[in-house]
């Protein structure tokens, strides 16, 4: 037999021989389960619990404390949305597709700003990052200077020869160390003292040496500030 409660003369809540309650359904399937929408004030807090929730399409859940808290989408077919507003739908967001496009979106001011696609490639201004890894693009054709990345080594106090902001490169296999890059772009710092010194350019390029065991990163090649090689 089941529990019911009425109002205005109709059924609004049931409670069933599992100790299950319904609001705005006969057949409660959990503990609560509510046909409409529901509100909080203060928030919502979740205990661990080793339930299968965590599996299920449109649940929110806390598996155990050595495990995770899981908040899924809506299935392989459709994505899981976070973003600032309501009212302002995916102007400002970040959306994970389902493994029928199997890629994610992050969103400003109503434009994609980042793409990860399904090979895993991340696309900076554009939305088909096809040609590598990262792909950064930037339309300005007008612009004397067009900055795509940036790539900073602040230092607190002054400059030194080894301050350096570097870029790496590596091709790995079984015969490769990979403790050590194949090879290094990178501007490098000045300890000369003098502020024009220190703000002025210079860019090294670096291989290394032909050795598994030992392999030796060694700069070949310098342009300094004046453009001497």
């Amino acid at each position: 037999d089941k529990l019911f409660f009425v109002s205005g003369g109709s059924t609004k809540a049931w409670m069933d021989t599992d100790g299950n309650v319904g609001i705005g359904t006969p057949s409660p399937g959990y503990k609560l389960d509510v046909a409409e929408k529901i509100r909080m004030v203060a928030g919502l807090k979740i205990t661990p619990t080793t339930s299968t929730l965590y599996n299920q399409d449109g649940a929110l859940s806390y598996y155990s404390t050595t495990n995770g808290v899981y908040l899924n989408g809506a299935g392989a077919n459709g994505w899981l949305r976070l973003q600032a507003s309501g009212v302002e739908n995916d102007q400002n967001s970040i959306n994970i597709y389902g493994s029928a496009s199997a890629y994610m979106t992050f969103r400003t001011a109503n434009s994609t700003r980042m793409i990860i696609n399904s090979s895993g490639n991340v696309g900076i201004g554009t939305t088909a990052p096809t040609s590598g890894k990262l792909v950064v693009e930037k339309t300005n054709t007008s612009a004397l200077q067009n900055t795509l990345i940036s790539i900073k080594n602040v230092n607190s106090s002054d400059q030194t020869a080894s301050q350096k902001a570097d870029i790496d490169f590596y091709i790995t296999d079984s015969n490769t160390n990979t403790g050590v890059p194949n090879a290094r772009i990178g501007i490098v710092g000045s300890d000369v003292g003098d502020q024009n010194y220190e703000a002025a350019g210079r860019i090294a390029f670096y291989t290394t040496t032909r050795s598994y065991a030992s392999p030796v990163l060694t700069e070949r090649m310098r342009i300094d500030e004046l453009g001497n090689v």
